[in-house]
């Protein structure tokens, strides 16, 4: 994703702390992998897998309200515990993720 997208979807660089700046390339190219990767008929082990991406590129940059987003449909899905999907969504809503104000369905064929 270019950084004219990236800023489209509501998410700056310039938000992001300087320590965690020069990593979020490499974790926006997680989230592009683990967006790709989702499907309908995911597997409980490939979503584990993803999970962990989601939640680095979620940890290097907070302020991405996108894998905020994806990893709280991931983690419902995993079975995860209801505090931690909520908190995942929170951090969306709070970081204005475009992927929850559309209504996006990760697991949906080519969201």
């Amino acid at each position: 994703m270019t950084s004219a997208q990236w800023r489209r979807l509501g998410i700056s660089i310039a938000t992001i702390p300087a320590t965690a700046q020069s990593d979020c390339p490499s974790a926006k190219e997680a989230l592009e992998s683990a967006q790709q990767k989702l499907h309908p008929g995911i597997s409980t082990q490939e979503a584990a897998t993803l999970l962990v991406d989601l939640e680095h590129a979620s940890k290097v940059c907070r302020s991405d309200g996108v894998s905020w987003y994806y990893r709280g449909p991931t983690e419902k899905f995993l079975r995860k515990s209801p505090a931690d999907y909520q908190y995942s969504f929170q951090k969306a809503k709070e970081f204005h993720s475009a992927a929850m104000a559309e209504g996006r369905d990760p697991f949906a064929a080519g969201a």
